[in-house]
Formats: structure tokens, sequence, C-alpha cells
């Protein structure tokens, strides 16, 4: 008998539980939100149905890549945030058993998309981590409107390079990022954002993701308690930075890099610490919550 097997740790101790289930008892996958026939006026729908417990499911619509889930312990599985256009639409729930493909079944279901199209100006509002056009990560995201299921894409303006494709909400509003295989590189690049309406933007931008240094005092260096104290440091151009002792939990000066990246801040040591001796930890900490640290010891 064809069988699929379940194995699943128990709580307690290293016993395995093996669960067979006979291919008799495995379910074929149903839709239970979609039936043949009924109009829907949603483009994302949330999709749920039922199959066999634990079993994988890919739902698709006609040859586009699969939605990816899996069917909890009673059977039942959700597939959500699948754009259908307007039109007739048949879609098709696989299952497969865990550990293998001893047992596979599917089913369709064909309906009817009839949903109103929201259609907002194109327009990109802006983008995450970004300072007068430097950006400080490598995969940004971009936000902002459009046509509801138009299709939005971001590439290299200068070279054949797609970074990521996506349909936008049923609400006009989208948000894109490169993904982690299409990351923009560092220094300066060109990212078009466009509709396949046909409507685009190009948005220079400087990549540049290096992490601050602090230039002085220098790793080991003796502070004295009533002597002005300045740290300096260098990173990526307009980052602002608190200084931090006491592993982070005391903020006793702030910085602001220039253009080039250079960055100081002078203050004086705080009375709540005035009289430590010994070691600690100084830090500095971009609006990113990217750290940088040496050692000192107050005297």
């Amino acid at each position: 008998m064809i069988t699929n097997k379940i194995s699943s740790m128990l709580a307690e101790g290293a016993a395995i539980a093996i669960l067979t289930i006979p291919a008799a008892m495995a379910q074929p996958p149903t839709f239970t939100s979609l039936h043949d026939g009924e109009v829907v006026t949603n483009p994302f729908p949330t999709i749920t149905g039922t199959a066999t417990p634990y079993a994988d499911m890919n739902i698709s619509k006609d040859t586009t890549a699969p939605y990816n889930t899996q069917a909890d312990a009673s059977g039942k599985w959700t597939a959500s945030n699948m754009f259908l256009p307007n039109g007739q639409v048949t879609l098709t729930a696989v299952s497969r058993m865990l550990g293998g493909t001893d047992v596979t079944e599917k089913s369709t279901v064909t309906f009817t998309v009839n949903a109103p199209t929201v259609v907002k100006p194109f327009v990109v509002e802006g983008l995450t981590n970004t300072i007068n056009g430097f950006v400080y990560q490598n995969d940004p995201t971009f936000y902002g409107t459009g046509t509801a299921g138009a299709i939005v894409t971001l590439e290299d303006a200068g070279a054949a390079k797609t970074y990521a494709s996506h349909a936008i909400a049923a609400d006009g509003q989208f948000r894109i990022a490169p993904s982690n295989s299409t990351r923009l590189p560092e220094g300066s690049v060109t990212v078009r954002v466009k509709q396949s309406t046909g409507e685009s933007k190009d948005i220079p931008l400087v990549v540049n993701t290096s992490l601050a240094k602090i230039a002085s005092p220098a790793e080991g260096a003796t502070l004295n308690d009533n002597s002005q104290i300045t740290v300096t440091g260098t990173s990526a151009p307009y980052l602002t930075f608190r200084i931090l002792e006491q592993g982070g939990r005391l903020q006793i000066g702030s910085a602001t890099a220039d253009a080039t990246g250079r960055w100081y801040a002078t203050f004086m040591r705080p009375d709540i610490i005035r009289g430590k001796k010994g070691p600690t930890y100084l830090e500095a900490v971009d609006q990113f919550y990217r750290s940088t640290g040496i050692n000192i010891i107050w005297n």
C-alpha cells in the first residue's frame, strides 16, 4: 500500500512518533471559500479549503508560480494576497503528502472576478533608510500609489537588471524592495520604479552601507573625570549618532556626520557616572540602530 509518513518529535524525551496514513485515507483538496460559477468582487480574496491534515499545498492560477502553504492538523488551509485579474479565473489546488510524493491530489475551481479597479496617480512617495540621496541599506523599500492590479517593477535604469516585481494592492498602494538575491549595488545607481501601464520614475541614489568607526579616543584609552571628552569618527554621510556608555544604557553625547562622513561629539562626563573608575564600553549608534564601539577606562 502506498503510504505517507509524518514524523514529529514528542515534547518529552527523544522518542519519535511515526504516523502512517494509508493512501485510501488521503483527502483530495477542496475549495471552501470559492465555488464554480461564483462572481467575486475582491481581486485579492482570501482563499480557503481543506485537504489531508499536514499536506503541502500549492495554489496556482494558469501557469503562474504557485502559492505554497500547508494544511493544519484539521486539514484546513489558507492562501492570501494572490492577485486575480478581472474575468474568468481557474485556480488549481494540489496537495502533496508530507515526506514524499506518494500521494498527490488536485482539484480546480472556476469563477469570475468582477472587481472595481482602484486607479490612483502613479506616485513614488519615498523609500526607507535614505537621507539626501544616500541610502544606507541594499534593500530599501520603495512605496507609493498606482493602479490596483498593475505590476510595479524595480529595475536598474542603466542596466538590464530587475530587482523586484509584484502587483499593486487592491487599495492602490504598493511597497516593493529588492529581493535578497538582487540587492542594490554599492555606489551610485539609478533605480527606475515603473508601472505596467507605462508610467515610471527614475531615482538616483548613492548606496553606502559602510558601518561607522570611532577614530578617537583610541581603543583602551584612559579618560579623566573632569576633562572635556571628544569622540570622533567616520561613517556614511549625514548619519546621526547617539554616544552611549554603560552598555548602551546611558546617552552621554550626540553627533551628525557631514557630507564627507566625518562626525564628532564633545561633552563633559555626566554627573551620574562621575567618579566611576575602571573599564567601560563607549558606543556610537546611528538612527538605523547600527553600532560601533570601543573599550575605554574611566580614571
